[in-house]
């Protein structure tokens, strides 16, 4: 009679200790691939081995010798015939204890076991990761949820620091203590996804928190934040470019504040271009560039690559290619350059970067601006479950997003028009005051740059309206290449006085600019004198075309500043009266916020306790 699996088990380990329980690996048509033993010794403790039969009978095996190129099958395979979210566990005790209620269960059988199975019959499956209560089952869930990210699974996990789990305890301890739990009470403790508006406030809240910016600006970060989790419903992404005009006025910091939160941040400071294309195209990360005008001062041939990738890398179309094999097999391939990017930088980026980019001018930080401290550590623990509600919020509604098609500011242009639609979109599902809170804010913080956008010659075309716009008299709509040059030399600030190697500029150097807009100097009478010069008529055409005269918002009337703990109690539903703000009031009805700092608890307990409360997330 041949040999049973438990009786080969306790024969190959009778040195051992007491086999406990012997857990059937199967394929996916039913076969075995090998046994897990779990076995306990005579000090009380608890041991695995793995047996398998290679066709002379039943053996002990290593965990490296029954590898394969795919991975070993997971335990539990034969669950997932049921319908519903999987649960993956971290032991074959807790995926039976699971299976028992009829739920679908697996596992790679504990916690240093995930990269050698097989998570692929998981793909495009709901899947739950309910992980041991200790820092080695965190750390398990936390690299089977990136695996199962890119296999398309929507992924949620367990937070097992809020069920009274004592250390190291797992799923059937939970069971245990629940005698009466059915499978719709284990059901119940999947988080659910938060509301797109409560995440929009929730992470303007996590920005306000450690940084200094404008209150349209937290709003604008807010919903590129959640589009680096929505990437795959938009065909172009906005870049942020963080920029302030010295030092220490938190454009690095603002940047590891975003690293916390984002979809698979890459934060960098310097990084190669052959890296950058291979890095982006084979982990599609949200790409955090650091000190970018340190990297542009590393040569010209190093930048102009950098800005090549980074030109395309908009759109989900661009592509950046790469020489593959050697000598006579020499090729190419094509690299995917898209995906969300931020850079810092003093000072300006190249100018078809900062065309495809959202300007957060940062400002150094005044000693009555409260900020709380940032410390890594801490970061991490409050930041995972913003992160984790963020991954559960774009598997629900990145379908709904694709169909979105929102009306655009007419006041933008087309290009601002582009790249800011992904975040109107996010805006517009979570509805309320987001559509015209985030119309407004991308107003503001376009209009606050207005006048360092654009090229050198959309600088010269507006100068030149400005000063049509001055002149009176019988002159009004003409003025001779002279006096044309004389009065753009005289304005302060501008490039012109400067120009040809520091002479300024002169109307031949005048000419040769407009030629690229197909405007020349022509004879015009003047009183009784022809001159060479040009009239009102000869840039109406380019006026519109390169520097239509868009209005801005008032920034007069914009709020500035804002600290976290202004907002506290606006996002998180708790008494705004101790505020001076009515149950019923909009804050945000008008461009002037204002709230008044609570009196007692400070920002770090207000939100730990409200902001961020994991229940909540």
């Amino acid at each position: 009679m041949a040999e049973t699996p438990q009786q080969a088990a306790e024969r190959l380990t009778r040195n051992i200790g007491t086999v406990v329980n012997v857990y059937p690996y199967r394929n996916m048509d039913g076969t075995p691939s090998f046994y897990n033993l779990r076995i306990l010794q005579a000090d009380n403790n608890k041991t695995f081995r793995m047996m398998s039969d290679g066709g002379n009978g039943f053996e002990l095996r290593r965990h490296n010798s029954l590898r394969r190129e795919t991975g070993w099958p997971l335990y539990g395979l034969s669950t997932l015939s049921c319908d519903g979210a999987v649960w993956v566990v971290e032991g074959e005790r807790d995926a039976d204890s699971l299976a028992a209620f009829g739920l679908p269960a697996v596992t790679s059988g504990g916690s240093s076991t995930d990269e050698a199975a097989d998570w692929t019959p998981l793909a495009g499956r709901e899947v739950v990761i309910w992980p041991d209560n200790d820092e080695a089952g965190r750390s398990y869930g936390e690299r089977v949820a990136r695996k199962l990210g890119t296999l398309g699974t929507s992924v949620s996990c367990i937070d097992v620091g809020s069920l009274g789990l004592g250390e190291k305890e797992d799923c059937s301890d939970w069971l245990a203590r629940h005698r009466y739990a059915c499978a719709d009470d284990v059901r119940a403790l999947i988080p659910k996804p938060l509301a797109t508006a409560e995440l929009l406030n929730l992470c303007r809240s996590w920005v306000l928190r450690y940084c200094v910016v404008s209150f349209a600006q937290s709003n604008v970060l807010a919903a590129w934040i959640m589009l680096t989790w929505s990437v795959g419903a938009f065909d172009l992404v906005p870049y942020l470019h963080v920029t302030a005009p010295e030092k220490q006025c938190g454009k690095s910091r603002l940047l590891e504040v975003l690293a916390a939160v984002v979809k698979t941040p890459w934060f960098t400071g310097r990084v190669t271009a052959a890296v950058l294309a291979r890095k982006v195209d084979q982990d599609k990360p949200t790409l955090l560039l650091d000190e970018m005008d340190a990297a542009a001062g590393s040569g010209d041939e190093y930048m102009e690559a950098v800005r090549n990738i980074l030109n395309v890398g908009y759109t989900r179309n661009g592509k950046t290619s790469i020489c593959v094999g050697k000598g006579a097999e020499i090729g190419y391939r094509d690299l995917s350059c898209f995906g969300p990017k931020a850079f810092a930088s003093i000072g300006k980026i190249p100018d078809t970067v900062a065309d495809r980019s959202i300007v957060i001018a940062m400002r150094r930080k005044k000693e009555s601006e409260k900020v709380d401290r940032f410390r890594d550590r801490e970061v991490r623990q409050q930041s995972k479950p913003i992160a984790e509600a963020l991954k559960r919020w774009a598997d629900r509604d990145i379908d709904a997003m694709r169909e979105l098609r929102p009306e655009l500011p007419e006041e933008l242009t087309d290009r601002q028009q582009d790249i800011s639609e992904p975040l109107i979109v996010i805006a517009d599902l979570a509805g309320g005051e987001w559509p015209a809170l985030i119309r407004s804010s991308l107003l503001e913080v376009f209009g606050s740059v207005a006048s360092e956008d654009g090229s050198t010659g959309v600088m010269l075309l507006r100068d030149i309206r400005d000063l049509f716009e001055t002149r009176i008299g019988r002159d009004k709509d003409r003025i001779s290449s002279v006096d044309l040059v004389e009065s753009l030399c005289s304005l302060e600030g501008r490039p012109w006085a400067d120009s040809n190697r520091g002479k300024g500029m002169t109307p031949n150097n005048l000419a040769r600019k407009l030629k690229d807009f197909d405007i020349y100097p022509k004879d015009i009478r003047f009183s009784n004198v022809h001159l060479k010069g040009y009239s009102k008529d000869m840039f109406e055409d380019s006026w519109a075309r390169y520097c239509p005269n868009h209005p801005t918002l008032n920034r007069d009337n914009a709020t500035t500043c804002i600290n976290i703990g202004d907002l506290c109690d606006i996002e998180t539903g708790t008494d705004s009266s101790r505020h001076g703000l009515k149950s019923d009031e909009n804050p945000h009805q008008s461009s002037v916020v204002t709230a008044s700092r609570p009196e007692t608890s400070s920002m770090s307990e207000e939100l730990s306790e409200e902001a961020f409360e994991v229940g909540r997330i």
